[in-house]
């Protein structure tokens, strides 16, 4: 892992092409119907790849790695994984059965499960990598300290890796007036009446390090342009942001005391705000990864 684990030592995307991994044509129209599959280009497309981890030799290696993707949502990098990776096998696992029922690769299995009401349906050391993204918005404080982590590493053998890749949500952006409405008046009070830890990804590193079984902890810190004047990623970044907007419209109208209408005027400024973003506005957002290794 050569990329500075120092905070101060950010990354600035770079439009570049980008080769298709997998089984997802990242030029496909589908994205912008689905925000978590939107999120998934975004952040391969803007960290050059699917994973940080120094993991991709055992993914190839003949006898291949066991992956557990914690959180795994709709599934799609544990499906891309397993498809680039065919001799290792891949586990997702998530409280709600949003991946697909019945078509996959034969390496993968979808568990539903919920960690904050049973243990990880593994034994221990069973995984040689761990990976979690976007898991945020499942987890109110203190859940992450007292049971997310201490599972995890439950099942994450020794001299194995757990990486974590999370949004800065409050902080970090440079915001057009109606954008930041949304996230000052809205997104933040909600988050906060519904107690969700959305502080994670500001000290995953202390977290980490305060297990006292995880070393060479790392931090990486990517920033995100949005706006078609930046390229493909400018166009993912402004389609994700458009798709969580709108998606957050029931439960953000009543904190913001706003009409069903004044609330879809609203994602219009942020929709002319992050389309049309010119390049000296310089809208942006951060995105963290942190990756460790198990002792």
């Amino acid at each position: 892992m050569d990329e500075s684990s120092h905070i101060e030592d950010e990354d600035e995307y770079e439009e570049e092409e980008v080769p298709v991994v997998g089984i997802i044509d990242i030029r496909k129209e589908g994205y912008r119907s689905d925000q978590l599959y939107c999120a998934h280009l975004m952040l391969r497309q803007a960290w050059n790849g699917n994973f940080g981890a120094p993991v991709d030799d055992l993914l190839r290696s003949k006898s291949g790695a066991k992956v557990l993707d914690f959180g795994c949502g709709s599934g799609y990098w544990t499906l891309e994984m397993a498809t680039e990776f065919p001799s290792s096998k891949f586990n997702g696992i998530n409280p709600t059965a949003s991946f697909p029922g019945s078509v996959s690769p034969k390496n993968v299995e979808f568990i539903v499960s919920n960690v904050l009401t049973n243990t990880l349906p593994f034994k221990d050391a069973e995984f040689d990598y761990v990976f979690a993204r976007n898991i945020m918005f499942t987890f109110r404080k203190p859940n992450f300290e007292s049971i997310v982590i201490k599972e995890l590493l439950r099942v994450l053998k020794p001299g194995g890796y757990i990486e974590f890749v999370e949004e800065e949500i409050t902080e970090g952006h440079n915001r057009g007036k109606a954008l930041l409405r949304w996230n000052v008046d809205g997104l933040k009070p909600w988050l906060e009446t519904q107690s969700i830890d959305y502080e994670i990804p500001y000290r995953f590193e202390e977290c980490l390090k305060s297990t006292n079984q995880l070393k060479d902890v790392m931090e990486q810190k990517l920033k995100i342009p949005i706006g078609k004047s930046n390229g493909f990623i400018g166009e993912l970044s402004a389609e994700y942001i458009m798709n969580t907007v709108k998606s957050m419209a029931d439960n953000l109208i009543s904190i913001m005391n706003l009409t069903n209408e004044e609330y879809d005027n609203l994602v219009g400024e942020i929709e002319k705000e992050v389309r049309d973003n010119e390049e000296d506005n310089n809208a942006y957002f951060y995105y963290r990864r942190y990756l460790a290794l198990k002792m």
